[in-house]
């Protein structure tokens, strides 16, 4: 009973986060994906996408959670308070239910767990994001990556030349520091951001809460700086406070450009 009445309460958020947004299931040779678009009023060659942390990849530490998909998705909460034309990209695995449209036989633990950045969702990524941005061409294209989100983007980014802004929100840039700081098995089956070296998009936009103790701006600090990016520390903030409130005023630093 207590597990389907949290099922619920998911899906109720799930509904009224996408109120008035169109959903479209698109399937890649690796896994299935939800898209979520938000039209805008005005015309824009920009768009914005945005991508969701990790959810709940674990129940316990030792217990691995059967569906990794958030129950509050911070994303879709931003998403709707941007007034540009805007895209939810869903993970691999996540949302991977009929309810939400998509029914991914493809899905075992690891992808959201050990491989929750690997080669295979990284490159899925990549390919469901080429897919929607077919039929239209955008001058300004930004990644916008929460948590382990922000990880995906950072990756993607190197691979598609298209985009020309990114942008982290508490993400995690250095995996190996970070399961380190946290003494979790590292993510052996996970690409690490920190492994890379910066190459493009030039514009990129880091956000970090300074009481972050998930993902602690320390981490990723350094290697930041020596990829000539600038770590943007927001005083008071944690891992998920207040990015909510604060997102407007975000939004007008990243449509700046």
């Amino acid at each position: 009973m207590a597990l389907w009445g949290c099922q619920g309460n998911t899906r109720a958020d799930f509904e009224r986060l996408s109120q008035a947004m169109q959903a479209t299931p698109i399937t890649t040779p690796y896994h299935q994906h939800l898209v979520l678009q938000q039209s805008s009023p005005k015309s824009s060659d920009k768009i914005h996408i945005y991508i969701e942390g990790d959810g709940r990849p674990w129940i316990k530490r030792y217990l691995i959670a059967k569906d990794p998909t958030p129950r509050a998705p911070l994303m879709l909460s931003l998403m709707r308070q941007d007034t540009q034309p805007a895209i939810f990209l869903g993970r691999p695995c996540y949302f991977n239910d009929p309810f939400y449209g998509l029914a991914d036989t493809g899905c075992e633990s690891d992808l959201w767990t050990s491989a929750r950045y690997s080669e295979t969702v990284v490159a899925s990524m990549v390919d469901a994001l080429r897919q929607l941005l077919a039929e239209r061409h955008y001058e300004q294209l930004t990644l916008i990556g929460y948590s382990g989100g922000g990880t995906i983007a950072t990756l993607m980014a190197q691979r598609m030349p298209e985009v020309t802004q990114l942008v982290t929100i508490a993400a995690n840039l250095d995996v190996d520091a970070w399961t380190r700081h946290h003494h979790y098995s590292p993510l052996t089956k996970s690409l690490n951001p920190a492994e890379f070296t910066i190459t493009q998009p030039k514009l990129q936009y880091h956000f970090f809460g300074s009481k972050d103790q998930v993902v602690p701006p320390s981490l990723a600090q350094d290697w930041l700086k020596t990829q000539g990016q600038s770590p943007r520390i927001v005083e008071g903030f944690d891992h998920r406070c207040c990015w909510q409130q604060k997102w407007p005023e975000l939004l007008e630093i990243i449509n700046s450009f």
